[in-house]
């Protein structure tokens, strides 16, 4: 379900590395500041990213700092360097400092002096069709951030001239126009007419459908005969790699005039994550047959994580089966959730099944807690196709370490490389300097002596 919308803002972190080879001793044994290092690159050029990861995570506080990022942009070429590679070059250097500022006094310096040369840049760029479609959406997305109105008014004008209308980012990009975002709602209304089209239409609609459910849209774009056709199109779409346009697009029916058509379409939709958004769309219209279906998947650990939360997003948690709510059948329901992952596999288990649970002090959260781990089988695709099968632990990180656990394992020892991981990637000081299962185990002894673990 595409309600909810989390801001995914892209952090660059250098690494520790020196000054550069020009300085002398005296200078090499001292930390030079940031403004100098930036004067010095202005004046000498050579690898921003090498000189500057001296400075590791160090947020950008001061004007002068921010002034010096703004000078930097200057000396970027407007134009496309030969053999360019964005993550690579000086430019993308300097936008990881400008998502990294921290005061108020360098964010003016950054939106009155840094902003127009990027935007200058990303105009030029943009009438050369040598560049790479991600690369020129990343500026649009640091645009985004600074939440100007002239640069809501570019993106949407970029959007709607259908540039890279097949490529993820503009969801990102998208996101970022929540209703904190000072002009979210000048975008809505300038991709209103016409709508966009291609991936960029499915983001936009994503985005909408997400102020509509917030309350914070007074007309939904596609209630309109145009926005009509989008939908029912979506909805009709055999490809499964579409379905979830489907989705999105049924996520949209309470907010239109004459919804009771498209709702029989995705009621009867062949994928059950359709027919579960209809469902949650049902019972925000009021039906209770939207109700009765939601309590009924709620019940089904392969649906029961998708169909509670609907449930508790429409403020009807009374109406979620005791049964739903039971530690064990939660634990398994979120496991089925996680394996359903389009990045794990896409669909639920042929088979899950309890393997342990206990209470234990679980080091990675510093608390006590239930955790569990499931055994579950995938059949294979073929007759006489070995069966996928693994161990996938619940109660703190939901997940499964594949090839690393199986059920012939021991309990104790699945928890303990979990446990190992967990501690790592906390980048936690008890973690093991190897990452094994025994190591793991010192650990949950350590802090479980009571449990004759």
């Amino acid at each position: 379900m595409k309600h909810l919308i989390t801001v995914v803002i892209f952090i660059v972190m250098p690494i520790l590395m020196s000054f550069g080879s020009a300085a002398s001793a005296n200078e090499k044994s001292a930390k030079p500041t940031f403004y100098a290092v930036m004067q010095h690159w202005m004046a000498n050029g050579g690898n921003l990213h090498q000189m500057t990861t001296v400075f590791g995570k160090q947020p950008i506080k001061s004007g002068e700092d921010a002034l010096a990022i703004a000078d930097a942009m200057k000396k970027i070429p407007l134009k496309t360097p030969p053999s360019y590679d964005l993550l690579s070059s000086n430019l993308f250097t300097l936008l990881g400092f400008i998502q990294n500022v921290s005061s108020q006094k360098a964010f003016d310096v950054v939106v009155d002096k840094a902003l127009p040369p990027l935007r200058d840049i990303l105009k030029v760029r943009l009438k050369n069709p040598q560049n790479r479609e991600e690369d020129l959406m990343f500026l649009f997305k640091i645009l985004a951030m600074y939440q100007q109105q002239q640069d809501a008014v570019l993106i949407a004008q970029i959007a709607q001239s259908g540039f890279g209308q097949g490529h993820y980012l503009w969801s990102l990009i998208f996101e970022i126009f929540d209703k904190d975002h000072d002009h979210h709602q000048l975008l809505i209304k300038q991709l209103s007419t016409p709508l966009p089209k291609g991936v960029i239409a499915i983001a936009y609609l994503d985005l909408v459908n997400s102020h509509a459910i917030n309350n914070n849209l007074k007309e939904h774009p596609f209630n309109s005969p145009a926005g009509i056709k989008r939908l029912k199109g979506w909805l009709l779409d055999t490809d499964q790699e579409k379905f979830s346009y489907a989705q999105s697009a049924v996520a949209a029916l309470p907010f239109i005039d004459k919804p009771k058509p498209l709702l029989k379409i995705a009621v009867n939709h062949s994928d059950i994550n359709v027919q579960m958004e209809a469902a949650w769309a049902l019972a925000k219209l009021g039906d209770a047959q939207g109700i009765k279906r939601l309590k009924q998947w709620a019940l089904n650990v392969n649906t029961s994580r998708v169909a509670t939360r609907y449930l508790q997003e429409l403020g009807l948690e009374h109406e979620i089966p005791p049964k739903a709510l039971k530690p064990d059948f939660e634990a398994m329901a979120e496991s089925v959730n996680w394996l359903t992952h389009p990045n794990e596999f896409a669909r639920a288990p042929d088979k899950i099944e309890l393997l342990d649970t206990r209470e234990i002090f679980w080091p990675p959260t510093n608390d006590k807690r239930w955790v569990w781990l499931f055994n579950y089988t995938y059949d294979g695709a073929e007759p006489g196709q070995q069966a996928d099968t693994g161990v996938v632990m619940a109660g703190s990180i939901t997940f499964s370490l594949f090839s690393e656990t199986s059920k012939q394992m021991k309990p104790l020892d699945i928890y303990g490389l979990h446990c190992a991981r967990e501690l790592a990637s906390n980048n936690d000081a008890r973690a093991p300097q190897h990452l094994t299962a025994e190591a793991g185990v010192v650990i949950l002894k350590k802090y479980n002596p009571a449990l004759g673990l």
